[in-house]
């Protein structure tokens, strides 16, 4: 005869254990910020210090804005033969650029004792709650640098004080893939031509359709054409191991594209492993670096992937196009819309001066209480505009805004399989 199996334990007597150690998710790298995540080296490195615009830290602390001021090279005819030299005189010519600044700010709620403390300060939730304001902080400064880089003025300055002078607009070099250079969107300081414009500019490389096609992706033919484009554009070159170099910023899948030999007809594969070991050591330890191109125009092209890459979502079948630019937030909150098959890749060339910093007031902690310092909410704020530089008249026109720091290369997302 079998044995009756027990019946279970009264479920208020059973003991459940829990672990007192708290988890957290894996974050992303930044390339922006040299924070580590997933996928990076434990090797240290930053982005060259030539990408960032300085100005003198007295300056910015005492001035609600700071003005810039380019001296133009001579540009005017020579004097020959016999002719006088009276009234040929040339004056000076000067362009002036404008940084700002605005309150940005992050606060969490905490409580100091009773029940909710009770609860919680065994796992110190708390505690590690504030701690991660520090990732917040950085990851959100990542973003700031790139949206300015994509859009010209990071978001905080699009509100409050300074929202009517900061109105974003794309990036003054535009490359789209898949076009020659003299197919390439014209700029304009009015943020919808722009935008027309550069949509416009990718429905046409499309063969008249904004879905994705093989020609609209990375090639070694494509880092030949976006050197030249630089060089027209007067773009600044770093100085990389005694060498002009541009820092080319590109996501996951132009990475993996540009490297696969067996990627379309002109892959850069071979070329790209034939000079890799080429790479200086500090730049070997750059998070992200993955390798280097040596153009024939005689720049260097290196090449470093970032994580948290922005992406552009054209729209439109006709003129007047429209489209965003989407990133990944704070929290690796990712909006960047990757599966739809219109996102296009925004892959950055980045040159000396690709972008100011002005933080008149760096990131510090606040604190506000409540109900006898029992509630609180901790947070961090400080006051900082990130922008790219750009120079122009006292009345600015689009001819005359002079850029020089960075280009955004868009690229198509094709089924990489």
């Amino acid at each position: 005869m079998a044995i009756l199996a027990l019946t279970a334990l009264n479920a208020r007597s059973q003991i459940a254990g829990y672990s007192k150690d708290l988890r957290r998710r894996a974050v992303l790298h930044d390339v922006w910020t040299n924070k580590k995540g997933l996928y990076n080296n434990d090797a240290p490195g930053p982005m060259p210090n030539e990408v960032y615009v300085e100005v003198e830290s007295s300056v910015i602390q005492s001035s609600n804005s700071v003005t810039l001021t380019m001296k133009l090279p001579l540009s005017g005819p020579p004097v020959l033969g016999n002719a006088t030299y009276f009234n040929t005189e040339e004056q000076p010519q000067t362009k002036a650029a404008t940084m700002y600044r605005n309150n940005w700010g992050k606060t969490v709620r905490t409580e100091k004792f009773g029940t909710r403390f009770v609860d919680q300060e065994p796992y110190k939730l708390y505690k590690m709650h504030i701690a991660d304001l520090g990732v917040w902080a950085w990851q959100f400064e990542g973003l700031e640098i790139r949206i300015n880089l994509c859009e010209n003025w990071s978001s905080n300055l699009w509100v409050g004080d300074t929202a009517a002078t900061c109105v974003p607009n794309m990036n003054p070099h535009v490359h789209i893939v898949g076009l020659s250079i003299a197919q390439q969107p014209a700029y304009s300081l009015n943020p919808g031509v722009y935008m027309n414009n550069v949509v416009a500019g990718i429905f046409t490389a499309g063969g008249g359709s904004l879905a994705p096609t093989q020609n609209e992706t990375a090639s070694a033919r494509l880092i030949e054409q976006i050197v030249m484009r630089a060089l027209r554009l007067r773009l600044w070159p770093l100085t990389i191991g005694g060498r002009d170099a541009f820092q080319f910023v590109v996501s996951d899948l132009f990475a993996a594209m540009y490297t696969d030999p067996t990627w379309g007809n002109d892959s850069g594969a071979r070329r790209w492993i034939s000079i890799n070991t080429g790479l200086a050591k500090e730049v070997q330890n750059w998070y992200g670096v993955i390798g280097l191109y040596r153009s024939s125009i005689g720049v260097d092209v290196i090449f470093c992937v970032d994580q948290k890459h922005p992406t552009f979502l054209p729209a439109g079948t006709g003129a007047p196009f429209s489209g965003q630019f989407l990133y990944i937030q704070p929290g690796d909150v990712d909006q960047r819309q990757l599966d739809n098959p219109n996102t296009r890749d925004v892959n950055i060339l980045v040159g000396r001066g690709a972008f100011g910093i002005n933080e008149p007031e760096k990131l510090h902690f606040i604190e506000q209480d409540d109900n006898y310092h029992k509630i609180y909410g901790d947070g961090i704020a400080g006051v900082r505009g990130h922008q790219t530089v750009r120079f122009n008249n006292d009345t600015p026109i689009t001819g005359a805004e002079e850029y020089y720091g960075s280009m955004l290369v868009m690229s198509a997302r094709p089924a990489y399989v």
